[in-house]
């Protein structure tokens, strides 16, 4: 079998762990044929470090394809067009707002690398429509979800029914905090939230008991899930949604939003809610923890549903695309 070198284009160290954490999973579970380098650009902020970071990717060598694992696409200027990919997880922030800088954002970051590149991988259908807008060649977009790591398949059948833990997973404007807040001030639980709570969101909690914990290893984390009687996660806006795969592997019922993507990425294995409507998500956790049946029905079909994103069905799905690209370059 040929074997294929793949130069792995990550952002400057430092600036987060979500998209490193994901390609690092995948990497370890590519086929033998597929020589991966991991390359980190070395500067970050500016248009100095920028333009330095398109001299210093310029001077990349002995790579057979290249792959922007996402944040920095604008590198994608000082690659080979037939032997580039970019993966988009998320283009919202880009959207956000009219301003010069965000206009100058979507020129560099999106509109001239996405046409550049030979192929562009997204991670859901929402972040696919969301490209589809920007690009003239939509044939090029190729759908390649996250992935979770086999550690975290734990078929547990066993259900806890004094339980009265609720995870919560992020604390960002789109987590949508505020309308969880007001869906379980009436029940006798303990929330577990995981994010860096603001003063304001402290004072919304009020008398609710809750637990507070950031910047945890992944080890930490499964284990919080793990503690937990279900995972609520009505989110306003997603560019997959993890956490709800996350916790279905783990055999963790789910609430989350019936907006794209979680809709689709919870594969009719979780209750799916109105994020604006708090009493609907607080008719949905009543529901769910009142239901022990159905609480099972979520647990085994979540599971089922997790089972698909295991990082080799991805890293396969991704091997694919480069020995395609290879064909036609």
């Amino acid at each position: 079998m040929q074997k294929i070198r793949v130069c792995y284009i990550f952002r400057r160290p430092g600036i987060g762990y979500s998209i490193e954490t994901l390609f690092e999973n995948i990497i370890n579970h590519l086929p033998h044929n597929i020589d991966a380098t991991k390359v980190s650009l070395p500067y970050h902020t500016g248009v100095i470090g920028r333009l330095k970071n398109l001299l210093f990717i310029k001077k990349l060598k002995n790579c057979d394809l290249y792959h922007i694992t996402g944040d920095v696409n604008y590198v994608a200027l000082a690659l080979p067009k037939s032997r580039t990919i970019i993966t988009v997880h998320d283009i919202k922030s880009l959207f956000d707002t009219k301003s010069f800088k965000n206009q100058l954002k979507k020129i560099f970051w999106l509109k001239l690398p996405l046409n550049k590149v030979r192929y562009i991988t997204v991670i859901s259908n929402k972040t696919l429509n969301e490209v589809r807008e920007i690009i003239s060649n939509p044939e090029k977009i190729h759908l390649i979800p996250n992935c979770i790591e086999d550690s975290w398949f734990e078929h547990n059948e066993s259900l806890n029914l004094n339980n009265k833990n609720i995870l919560v997973i992020g604390t960002k404007k789109n987590k949508n905090l505020t309308n969880i807040i007001k869906a379980v001030k009436d029940f006798n639980i303990q929330l577990t939230i995981v994010g860096k709570l603001t003063n304001l969101q402290r004072k919304q909690l009020g008398c609710i008991n809750y637990k507070n914990y950031f910047n945890l290893p992944r080890e930490q984390l499964k284990k919080l899930y793990l503690q937990s009687r279900l995972l609520l996660f009505p989110s306003l806006y997603e560019g997959f949604g993890l956490p709800i795969i996350e916790a279905q592997a783990l055999g963790i019922p789910v609430i989350t939003s019936n907006l794209e993507p979680m809709k689709s990425v919870a594969g009719n294995a979780a209750l799916l809610v109105n994020p604006y409507d708090s009493e609907q998500i607080k008719s949905a956790i009543k529901r769910l923890i009142t239901d022990n049946d159905l609480m099972q029905k979520l647990k085994k079909a979540g599971y089922q549903n997790a089972n698909q994103y295991r990082c080799s069905k991805i890293a396969f799905k991704y091997a694919q695309l480069y020995s395609k690209l290879l064909q036609n370059a």
